[in-house]
């Protein structure tokens, strides 16, 4: 890449003036069909947002009424990843962010927003962004469930991180499934907590 290419813009910048939703996608492709579906997109054109970035994005995202990631689906987790990234940085900022998993067919080895809507069409763009999860959510549904106690307290550890920003209310119902998902229970998983924090 040419050192003349700054990438001080991010596509569809614009979007980001109006209320409601905001989607963040990956490359102009993805945030085309968004657009053309009808969301609100802006897209870094890469995986996440350069830290240098994150001041300007937190200005873009101000208005949002929420933030709904969607980056690519793919084997190598490279979308996830970054998707967790601008993620975390959203959330500790205060903003409503979710993060959206594209279904990745088996045997296919990357899927993004585009492929979904020009193979499926908006309404699959509509459902996968409508069941968007919550940073706390997405985070809990990573660890699976057949994680041994003497291993849970370090799988926990980021989502009682995203936790600490959360409203109380959503701290509670985090805790009340923590405590279901690993039939563990809540008093032990609330001293956890409160170490934690």
């Amino acid at each position: 890449i040419s050192p003349l290419i700054a990438n001080d813009f991010f596509f569809g910048e614009d979007d980001a003036q109006m209320d409601g939703d905001l989607v963040i996608c990956e490359g102009i492709a993805d945030a085309i069909s968004a657009r053309q579906s009808g969301f609100a997109c802006i897209s870094p054109v890469t995986t996440a947002f350069r830290t240098q970035d994150h001041d300007k994005l937190l200005r873009l995202t101000a208005r949002a009424k929420r933030v709904i990631i969607a980056n690519d689906s793919e084997q190598s987790g490279a979308g996830e990843k970054g998707a967790l990234e601008t993620a975390r940085m959203l959330h500790a900022a205060g903003r409503d962010v979710r993060i959206a998993t594209i279904p990745r067919p088996t045997g296919v080895e990357k899927i993004d927003v585009n492929d979904l809507v020009r193979e499926q069409g908006p309404e699959a763009l509509k459902a996968v962004l409508a069941g968007a999860l919550r940073l706390p959510a997405f985070l809990l549904g990573s660890i699976p469930t057949t994680t041994q106690a003497s291993d849970l307290t370090a799988a926990l550890e980021p989502v009682f991180e995203a936790l600490q920003s959360a409203e109380p209310l959503e701290r509670s119902q985090a805790l009340d499934q923590i405590a279901k998902r690993f039939s563990v229970g809540k008093r032990p998983l609330a001293e956890q907590y409160e170490r934690f924090a």
